[in-house]
């Protein structure tokens, strides 16, 4: 009788072996503190395959930290 766990990843989810497959590209942002725009820093960077998963990591990064993710600013650098 065949175990039909050893079909699946050992680790992780089957998303997440996915997204190995799925090509990555470097992206470019800004964050700025509390609600005013004019204390920014940046840019950052961010490995992410859309720029919508780009926006969503890096809201994750950054959570809890007082800054918040300049959206519009969220540049595609480099398409590999």
């Amino acid at each position: 009788m065949i175990n039909i766990w050893d079909k699946y990843p050992k680790q992780g989810t089957h998303f997440e072996a996915m997204q190995d497959k799925v090509k990555q590209h470097t992206w470019t942002y800004y964050t700025y503190y509390g609600r005013d725009r004019d204390d920014w820093s940046g840019p950052h960077t961010i490995k992410a395959s859309t720029r919508e998963e780009a926006i969503r990591k890096a809201q994750f990064e950054w959570m809890g930290t007082g800054q918040t993710v300049w959206n519009s600013k969220m540049k595609l650098v480099d398409n590999q």
